[in-house]
């Protein structure tokens, strides 16, 4: 929750910078932006440091390792992701869309900008789960292999894991695994 907090956070302060007209308020807002950029990267050093599986909050996040590949949430051009105020809202009100309070803020905020709008969908990530029916327990290892896995447009990249709170492999008992696909740019 951290990480999404901080993530969002940075992005909240790029898309609504262009809304502020008074200078000093906009000198002010920069300098929180960047608290903000730095509180997000120390949380996604630490998310990959200690391998916290996270996923997607919309179509624009960035995972950090071990779900994802990069420790920084930029883009192609080293800039962060930008969010409206609204779509910011909708993943802090927990991922609803016209609505004035939820998630992380139950009564919502004060302002005059307090009601979520859709959020950005996720197009380039599929979230699948597989549960393997041969496990047995002299099993060491499953190979599962997405290497000719494609998408419409792009080749994917790939991450198998195993998801905290599976089972102990055993007669009839499996863990959860879950696989990740996500295009590159």
């Amino acid at each position: 929750m951290a990480r999404a907090f901080e993530d969002v956070g940075v992005s909240a302060y790029a898309g609504a910078a262009p809304l502020i007209q008074d200078k000093t308020i906009l000198g002010a807002a920069a300098r929180i932006a960047e608290t903000e950029s730095e509180h997000a990267a120390n949380i996604r050093l630490q998310v990959a440091k200690l391998g916290i599986p996270t996923t997607l909050l919309d179509g624009v996040d960035i995972l950090p390792p071990p779900s994802g590949q990069k420790y920084f949430s930029v883009d192609s051009n080293a800039l962060t992701q930008v969010r409206t105020p609204g779509q910011v809202l909708y993943i802090v009100y927990g991922g609803q869309a016209n609505v004035v309070g939820g998630g992380f803020f139950s009564n919502g905020v004060n302002g005059s900008i307090n009601m979520s709008s859709a959020g950005i969908a996720i197009t380039n990530a599929t979230n699948a789960s597989v549960t393997p029916t041969n496990l047995t327990t002299n099993q060491a290892s499953i190979v599962l292999d997405a290497s000719a896995s494609t998408s419409a447009k792009r080749n994917l990249t790939y991450l198998f894991m195993v998801a905290p709170g599976g089972k102990q492999p055993g007669p009839g008992r499996h863990r959860s695994i879950v696989a990740c696909f996500q295009q590159l740019s």
